[in-house]
């Protein structure tokens, strides 16, 4: 159906290895080194097209476990369960991955006579975080709590929690990791995905820019957090009933009635609002909508 078959995949692999053959012999300023940003597109796009050829390093105990005695096979050592299970893999010797790596994705698996442990080719470093957004239908979470930390993402226009992932069937540990925040959740939880959204939103930080008296309101909410927070609790509540947690269901929410919300935010700051008009400035800019 996908034209995948064992020629076509044995006539990649041979592209694949004549590329890093002909990578190797290639002079040393061939190309500049990737930027930062670069290289994380490139693990995440290997990582999206293997996204359960991961690895990860043996402790001692279970290296002690798997009969490993040499010291230089021993820094080589990853278990993968799932796909070999009972027996390490090696990274192939001269990889560039560091000796120090918990996680690897590698593209391909050969057996190597000499060590009688399959070894992993193609091998690059990836994060605990990066499995955890890439392979999310590999991993589990904890669901957020009353007590989890939620955040607004302005890069990503989502809200995002704070909680403890596990890759895999197996459950490996990958620590806290920010994730979406899932749109299921009703009630007392469903309503800390609002309340990052007004945070945000009385932040001005969802906005390109805010006509005068907004913006001094945001920055008087900005210097005391703590004060206005308990404020927006009427407005947390506004957001949820009409479902705004986002930029995009903001502008729908605004096109509708551009007034919406202002009556709220007036609420929050009356205090020093004194006879300054807020009606002005609104709706506020609303900063790189996605069509």
């Amino acid at each position: 159906e996908n034209n995948l078959n064992g020629r076509n995949i044995r006539e990649a692999l041979d592209i694949a290895r004549q590329l890093e053959a002909a990578l190797t012999m290639a002079p040393s300023n061939f190309m500049a080194p990737p930027s930062e940003e670069q290289e994380l597109i490139l693990r995440m796009g290997i990582l999206s097209g293997f996204p359960d050829q991961v690895a990860r390093r043996m402790s001692g105990i279970e290296l002690v476990a798997a009969g490993l005695t040499s010291s230089k096979l021993r820094k080589r050592a990853f278990h993968c369960p799932h796909l070999i299970p009972g027996r390490p893999v090696l990274l192939a010797e001269g990889s560039s991955v560091p000796l120090d790596t918990d996680y690897v994705c590698f593209t391909e698996l050969i057996e190597h006579t000499d060590t009688d442990f399959p070894i992993m080719r193609g091998s690059t470093i990836v994060s605990p975080s990066l499995l955890a957004r890439v392979c999310a239908a590999l991993c589990s979470f904890e669901s957020p709590s009353v007590e989890s930390t939620s955040m607004y993402s302005v890069v990503e226009d989502k809200i995002f929690y704070s909680t403890l992932a596990y890759y895999g069937p197996q459950k490996w540990p990958l620590g806290s990791v920010q994730v979406p925040f899932p749109s299921s959740l009703i009630g007392k939880l469903d309503i800390l995905r609002y309340q990052a959204f007004s945070d945000a939103f009385l932040s001005g930080i969802i906005f390109d820019s805010v006509a005068s008296p907004l913006a001094d309101l945001f920055n008087v909410y900005k210097n005391d957090r703590t004060r206005y927070k308990s404020r927006a609790i009427a407005f947390s509540l506004a957001l949820q009933y009409s479902k705004v947690s986002s930029r995009v269901e903001l502008s729908k929410c605004w096109e509708c009635d551009p007034m919406r919300f202002m009556a709220e935010v007036r609420e929050i700051f009356i205090d020093v609002l004194q006879d300054r008009r807020i009606s002005g400035g609104w709706p506020p800019t609303v900063a790189k909508i996605a069509p």
